[in-house]
Order: C-alpha cells, then structure tokens, then sequence
C-alpha cells in the first residue's frame, strides 16, 4: 500500500475528522495507489455533490479520501480515466480531501 506519510497532505500523522474539508492542509491529489471505495451523490438541499471515497493504508495511519464532484457524469468521467491508467485521472473536482486520519491498528 501507499506510504501514507509521504502522500497525506496533512504530515503530522495525528488523526482527525474532517467531513467537510475545510482545513487546507488536509486537501491534496488523491493517491493513485487509493483503493476505490465507492461512489454516490449527496443531496445538501438545494443541489447535490457527487463523491467518490478512496482508502489508503500504510503500518502506520489509514486516510480516507473524498473526491467531490459537481456531476455523476464528472465522477463517471474521472473513475473511468483512473481506470484506464490515466497518471492526470481527475479531470474534474470540486474538492480532493483526506476526510479521516487514524493510526493504524494493523492491516
């Protein structure tokens, strides 16, 4: 897996939560080595963002990324160019963030 320390935007390998990305030093590239979780849209209410979850683990933390779109068709757009090996996949994004941080209790 990913060596998470080196890949993390935020390099302090304390956790955290940060479900609405808002702390700069938490936002980043998604690893290109992430394990796909899953994908979904969520309605906020008067629109809805598309997002695209990734784990990465390493012996020492585990993230969870988030990759947030404006559209089902940008996320489908994205996953399918990961997919295909492209090195430059998020073609479209609102925010690309590690949400959760945790040590790691083993893999």
């Amino acid at each position: 897996m990913s060596e998470t320390s080196e890949r993390a935007p935020d390099k302090s390998g304390m956790p955290f939560v940060d479900p609405w990305a808002k702390k700069p030093n938490h936002q980043g590239e998604v690893p290109v080595d992430a394990v796909f979780v899953g994908a979904w849209d969520n309605y906020v209410g008067i629109d809805s963002l598309y997002e695209a979850l990734f784990l990465v683990r390493d012996d020492r933390q585990d993230l969870l990324w988030s990759l947030a779109t404006h559209s089902e068709k940008s996320t489908k757009q994205n996953l399918a160019a990961r997919e295909g090996g492209d090195p430059e996949w998020v073609k479209s994004k609102i925010t690309a963030a590690v949400l959760v941080a945790l040590r790691a209790r083993g893999l």
